[in-house]
């Protein structure tokens, strides 16, 4: 396996705690279960991670030393846009669908977890090839200068 692939899931696990726990705090606060303020507690905890995300992918996995912050910024925002979008609606879909709590491996989670698992899952893959290709690729490769 790779080098960067190994770093990139290493701040995938790094977001995904905080993705988890901000969305569970909030939910626990509030007795979020559903609709949506379910919505916006996984929007908002998704953004915090997304953008701790950005400064670690950008510093520690593609190690990118160029200094174009704003721009890449803006590319990193739409295509994380576009990963919350199939986040929440993984999230929203499966929170009609899976009981309150499911059993996995005889232990019982609570449905939010699980749904934020298989929603993370689609996401990091979709993620890592974005930046990859879009997002922290050579300004000579992108053509951004």
């Amino acid at each position: 396996m790779s080098k960067v692939l190994i770093k990139f899931g290493a701040v995938g696990l790094i977001n995904t705690a905080l993705d988890f726990s901000i969305v569970q705090i909030l939910a626990f606060v509030f007795d979020i279960k559903s609709g949506i303020f379910l919505l916006l507690a996984n929007t908002f905890s998704a953004s915090v991670a997304m953008i701790n995300s950005f400064f670690l992918n950008k510093k520690w996995t593609f190690e990118d030393k160029e200094e174009r912050y704003i721009k890449q910024f803006l590319v990193f925002i739409l295509v994380n846009l576009f990963s919350i979008v199939i986040n929440d609606t993984i999230v929203l879909s499966l929170s009609n669908y899976v009981p309150h709590y499911v059993i996995v491996y005889h232990h019982f989670l609570q449905s939010l977890l699980f749904t934020k698992v298989i929603a993370i899952v689609f996401t990091m893959i979709f993620n890592f090839f974005a930046y990859k290709l879009f997002v922290f690729k050579p300004a000579v490769e992108a053509n951004i200068t």
